[in-house]
């Protein structure tokens, strides 16, 4: 192997390692490992909301999918569910675990609205990672944003 390659393969490793160069980069054909297919907020009688009242439990449902056309072992994932109102943070919720090519996983985290929870628009972001990201871990899907209302 010439210099130059080493020199350019060490260089793109540096690049992936500090973050400079998108996480895409480092999943074959640019694509994403995972998909979250389905993200649905319910109330706890299940049907599908976007107002809530204090109070209330929210629950996040999302389908998770390993969209890779070929793996040689079960990919590990970390789902986080974070709902969020400005910069304040009123729910999260993780999952963790395995999935093969072409299987699938429904998470459905959920969290009450405080009783003195602002009324206005909240985010809820589903994000998927390969560990922790404390811990080295990537983006393996997709982050995916839904809002609701908090309503007198």
């Amino acid at each position: 192997m010439s210099s130059l390659v080493r020199g350019s393969a060490f260089a793109l490793c540096i690049l992936l390692m500090i973050g400079v160069l998108p996480v895409q980069f480092c999943v074959p054909n640019g694509t994403y490992r995972y998909q979250v297919q389905i993200i649905a907020l319910r109330k706890d009688d299940g049907t599908v909301a976007t107002q809530f009242t204090r109070g209330q439990f929210v629950f996040v449902e999302v389908k998770l999918k390993n969209i890779m056309s070929y793996a040689y072992a079960a990919e590990p994932y970390l789902l986080i569910a974070r709902a969020t109102y400005s910069l304040t943070m009123y729910g999260l919720g993780a999952f963790s675990g395995s999935l093969t090519t072409g299987q699938e996983f429904n998470a459905m985290p959920a969290f009450v609205i405080p009783n003195n929870a602002p009324f206005g628009s909240y985010e809820v972001k589903v994000m998927v990672f390969s560990t922790w990201p404390s811990a080295g871990g990537i983006p393996i899907a997709a982050s995916v944003t839904t809002t609701f209302t908090v309503i007198p």
